[in-house]
C-alpha cells in the first residue's frame, strides 16, 4: 500500500475545527495520534488480507533515479582522480611517493551503494502493478473513515489530489508484493464477471477484497479444461470425418490455429512455449490422422476388403 504523507498544512486542512485550537486541545491530540497510529492501522489492515494482494507499495522511480544519478556523479569524481594517478604513474615512472587522491574508505561505501541500489532497484522494477480493483478498495477504504470506526487515517493515500479540478489520480508507479490474477485476458473475465465467488472474510460493503490464490487456481482449472478440450474435441471431429482427407485437413489447421491463439492471446505462455506446445499439438493430430482404423472399400462374395488409408 501507498504510504505517502502529506504536508502538515494538508492535514490540518483535512480536519474542520471549531473555536480556537492550542496545542492542548483534545481534537489536535486526537490528530496527531491518527497521524502516528494510521501508518500501525494500514499495516494491521493488511497483515488481515488473507491472500496478501493487498500489499501495494510505491517505486518512488523519480527518487530512486535521482540517488543513482548522485552516485554515479561522485564515482565519476573518483574515476578521473584514478585516471590522472594512472597517468602521473606512467609519466614519472616511480610509483612511490605518488598518491592516487582516493578516500579508499569512501571510495569502497560510495562504489557499494551503488551497486546495492542498482541490483535492487532491478528487482523492484520486475514486480508487477496491482489490479485495478485493489487500488480502488484500498482507496476506498483509507478515504472513507466511515469504514474505520468514523476515524479519517491521515497522513496516507493512494492517490494524487490534482489542484485544477479536484480530480484524484493513481501513483503511476505502485507495485504489489504478491503478483496479481490478472495478467491474461481469461483471468481478467473472471475477475469481472465471477469475482464474487472468490471475495475473503474482511470485504465489507465499501471495500471488497478478492482472494487472488483462489482465483488463481481456477483460472489454471479452466485453462487445464479447455486444453484437454482442444485435443479430445480434435480426435472426436477427426474420427467422425473417417476417410475423408482434405476435410481432415482443413479439420486439423483450424484445431492448430485456435490452440495457438488461445495459448498467445488467452494465457501467459511465451513465445517459445507457444511455438513449443502448437508444434506438439500439431504433431499429436497428424499422428492420429495417419493411424486411424483401415475402412472398408468394397464388398465382393460377402467379404470385406480393407485398403489402409
Amino acid at each position: 500500500m501507498e504510504i505517502a504523507p502529506i504536508s502538515p498544512t494538508q492535514a490540518v486542512e483535512n480536519v474542520h475545527w471549531t473555536g480556537v485550537q492550542t496545542h492542548n486541545d483534545p481534537k489536535v491530540i486526537w490528530e496527531r495520534q491518527l497521524l502516528k497510529e494510521g501508518s500501525y492501522l494500514i499495516a494491521d489492515s493488511l497483515a488481515q488480507n488473507s491472500s496478501k494482494s493487498a500489499a501495494v507499495f510505491r517505486r518512488y522511480d523519480k527518487l530512486a533515479m535521482h540517488r543513482l544519478i548522485v552516485l554515479s556523479k561522485e564515482l565519476r569524481g573518483f574515476e578521473m582522480i584514478h585516471d590522472q594517478y594512472v597517468d602521473d604513474i606512467s609519466r614519472e615512472g616511480d610509483p612511490e611517493g605518488l598518491e592516487s587522491g582516493i578516500d579508499s574508505e569512501q571510495f569502497g561505501l560510495k562504489i557499494m551503494e551503488y551497486y546495492n541500489l542498482l541490483a535492487a532497484y532491478s528487482g523492484v522494477l520486475h514486480l508487477e502493478p496491482p489490479a485495478g480493483r485493489t487500488v480502488e478498495a484500498l482507496d476506498r477504504f483509507i478515504s472513507t473513515p466511515k469504514f474505520h470506526g468514523g476515524k479519517p487515517w491521515l497522513g496516507h493515500q493512494l492517490k494524487y489530489q490534482m489542484k485544477k479540478n479536484g480530480a484524484r489520480t493513481t501513483y503511476p508507479d505502485l507495485v504489489s508484493l504478491y503478483t496479481p490474477a490478472e495478467n491474461d485476458y481469461l483471468s481478467r473475465f473472471v475477475d469481472k464477471f465471477f469475482y464474487g465467488f472468490f471475495l475473503t472474510p474482511e470485504s465489507t460493503e465499501g471495500a471488497k477484497y478478492v482472494n487472488e490464490q483462489k482465483m488463481q487456481r481456477f483460472v489454471t482449472f479452466v485453462g487445464t479444461v479447455i486444453s484437454i478440450g482442444f485435443l479430445v474435441a480434435a480426435m472426436w471431429v477427426l474420427w467422425r470425418l473417417e476417410d475423408h482427407m482434405i476435410p481432415k485437413l482443413g479439420a486439423v489447421t483450424g484445431f492448430v490455429v485456435a490452440f495457438a491463439g488461445w495459448l498467445g492471446f488467452l494465457t501467459t505462455a511465451q513465445r517459445k512455449d507457444v511455438i513449443a506446445a502448437t508444434a506438439a499439438y500439431a504433431a499429436v493430430l497428424v499422428v492420429f490422422v495417419s493411424q486411424q482404423s483401415p475402412v472398408a472399400t468394397q464388398t465382393q462374395g460377402g467379404a470385406v476388403a480393407t485398403q489402409s488409408r
